[in-house]
């Protein structure tokens, strides 16, 4: 790198660095990064490739379509979805529109999703129905609980952004503002509801600012080999400032990361300990196929 480009690039952190700075919400920093990046590539799925005004267009249609069912700011929306597109859709329109996600994975019971649901008293379900545990549904049901949109290709999800106008929240959002609700039970014990406001996200994400000694290029593309209903998801808002791509894998395996290695030549990949040793010690992977990173990003295990 010339001491001209690492002048401008120190330049543009800054900006960013000063703009992060004011954010009030992950809302404020979700529309920079929108607004700043809007033609560049954005996402990248086994299923969909995405810019970013086509990820807000996405996004602010998933808002109207929620303001439309009486989905608010505070209002309490469960997911269980794969990580494909809709699961950014779904996260970027509750940080716009200020409605709390409560996330689950397909590791969790019916009986864990049927007792959250009559204590968080949810307004809406997102769902692909291909990962809803046996028995929640008819459970769901018999409680009379809170409508299911069908998240699977061609359903409800698909079906209510084609009939929908994109819409920016008018609701004010701050950092004591909650921003979702999940459950632990730490090492042992009964899973725990735990709230999570946008304070210590925006804190988290501005320490990251500072301390950036390689700051993210305009074309980083980065491999996200973590599920983002985990650790996964700390790359996005990073990524999206910068105006990076996020790449997702068929599945987080060794194989899955190959195949998405050899395909879409990632700069950056971020995946557990675990993971990055079954990579290395897969007998197919190659010199050539690591070839395109510069930087390999390991951890949350």
């Amino acid at each position: 790198m010339t001491v001209l480009t690492r002048f401008l690039t120190r330049l543009r952190i800054k900006a960013v660095t000063r703009e992060v700075a004011r954010a009030e919400s992950l809302r404020d920093i979700q529309r920079i990064a929108m607004h700043r990046h809007a033609d560049k590539p954005a996402l990248t799925t086994p299923a969909i490739r995405l810019t970013y005004r086509e990820v807000e267009d996405r996004t602010l249609r998933l808002v109207a379509a929620w303001r439309a069912a009486g989905i608010r700011k505070g209002s309490r929306v469960v997911v269980l979805l794969p990580d494909e597109w809709p699961q950014l859709i779904v996260r970027f329109a509750a940080t716009e529109s200020g409605a709390v996600l409560v996330g689950f994975n397909p590791a969790h019971s019916a009986a864990l999703m049927s007792r959250a649901m009559d204590e968080l008293a949810p307004d809406l379900l997102m769902i692909d129905l291909a990962l809803m545990p046996e028995g929640f549904a008819a459970q769901h049901a018999a409680a009379g609980c809170a409508p299911i949109w069908d998240c699977n290709p061609g359903g409800d999800l698909e079906a209510k952004l084609a009939a929908a106008d994109p819409m920016l929240s008018d609701e004010p959002i701050g950092p004591e503002d909650t921003l979702a609700l999940g459950f632990t039970s730490g090492t042992s014990g009964t899973p725990k509801m735990l709230a999570l406001k946008h304070a210590p996200y925006l804190h988290s994400v501005r320490l990251l600012l500072l301390n950036l000694t390689d700051p993210p290029r305009d074309r980083s593309r980065t491999l996200v080999g973590i599920p983002l209903s985990g650790a996964g998801s700390g790359l996005v808002l990073p990524t999206m400032l910068s105006g990076g791509q996020l790449i997702l894998p068929r599945a987080y395996t060794a194989d899955a990361l190959i195949e998405t290695l050899r395909a879409e030549r990632p700069s950056h990949v971020f995946l557990t300990p675990s993971l990055l040793i079954d990579l290395l010690d897969h007998p197919a992977l190659t010199t050539q196929d690591m070839a395109c990173l510069q930087q390999v990003i390991y951890g949350s295990a």
